[in-house]
C-alpha cells in the first residue's frame, strides 16, 4: 500500500527497533557528557542520533518517556555487571565480593549514569528498573545466606544485612567522588572491611582454632 500524503514512511522490519535502541543510546551519551538530566531534550537527543526531531515521536511520546528508557537500560546494565559475573563463581563469599566490585566497578565507570539511577525520585516505580534492582539485591542475599550455610558468615538475616550492605555500597561509590580532598582509605581494604562486618563474615576456620587454643590456655 502506498503511503499517504505527508505520512512517514514505515521502518523495514526490524529497523524501528534499532533506530530506538540508537535514540536511548545517544540519549545517553547526551546524559553522561553533560552531567545534569535536564540536557537530555528531543532536540539534542536527534542531534546526537543523527535524526530530525520528529523521527523520534515514532518511539517516544516526549522527553520524559526517553529519560525513563535511559534509566531503564542502564540499571538492566548495572544489574548485569553485579550479578552476572558473581553468579558464576561457586563460592558464596568469592561470589559476595566479586558482586560489590563489579558495584563499585560500575559507578565509577558510569558515574553519571550511576547518579541518575539513584538520585532520580523513585526510578523502581518504572517495571524493569524493579526487577533489576531485585536481581542485585537478590545477589547479595543469596551470597550472603550461602556464607551463612557454609560456616563462613554469623548472619542470622541475610535480607537485612545484605540491606545494610547495599546501602553501604552506595556510600562507598558516591561519596569519595563527591569529596575528593577527604583523606579516604584505599578503597579495596575498605570495601573488603564493609563485607565483612555487615555480612558478618567470620575468620577462617584455622584463625578460630588458633584462637580457641589461645584462649583455653589462658
Amino acid at each position: 500500500m502506498p503511503s499517504l500524503p505527508n505520512e512517514r514512511p514505515r521502518n523495514p522490519r526490524g529497523q524501528g527497533e534499532r533506530l530506538r535502541e540508537e535514540l536511548i543510546a545517544a540519549a545517553r551519551r547526551v546524559l553522561e557528557r553533560a552531567g545534569v538530566e535536564e540536557a537530555v531534550t528531543l532536540r539534542a537527543t536527534a542531534r546526537e542520533a543523527g535524526v530530525t526531531a520528529p523521527a523520534i515521536y515514532a518511539h517516544f511520546e516526549g522527553r520524559e518517556q526517553i529519560v525513563e528508557a535511559v534509566i531503564a537500560t542502564a540499571f538492566d546494565e548495572f544489574a548485569t555487571a553485579v550479578a552476572g559475573d558473581a553468579r558464576a563463581i561457586e563460592d558464596p563469599l568469592a561470589r559476595l565480593r566479586a558482586g560489590c566490585r563489579a558495584y563499585l566497578r560500575y559507578g565509577r565507570d558510569h558515574p553519571e549514569s550511576y547518579r541518575i539511577l539513584f538520585s532520580r525520585p523513585r526510578p523502581s516505580a518504572l517495571p524493569s528498573v524493579a526487577a533489576a534492582a531485585a536481581d542485585v539485591f537478590t545477589t547479595l542475599v543469596e551470597a550472603i545466606a550461602g556464607c551463612v550455610r557454609t560456616g563462613r558468615s554469623a548472619s542470622d538475616d541475610p535480607r537485612g544485612d545484605a540491606t545494610a550492605l547495599w546501602v553501604a555500597l552506595h556510600g562507598l561509590t558516591s561519596l569519595p567522588p563527591s569529596h575528593p580532598r577527604f583523606p579516604w582509605p584505599d578503597e579495596q581494604q575498605t570495601l573488603d572491611s564493609l563485607v565483612d562486618r555487615l555480612a558478618r563474615i567470620l575468620p577462617p576456620q584455622s584463625d578460630r582454632s588458633r584462637r580457641s587454643s589461645k584462649s583455653g590456655g589462658v
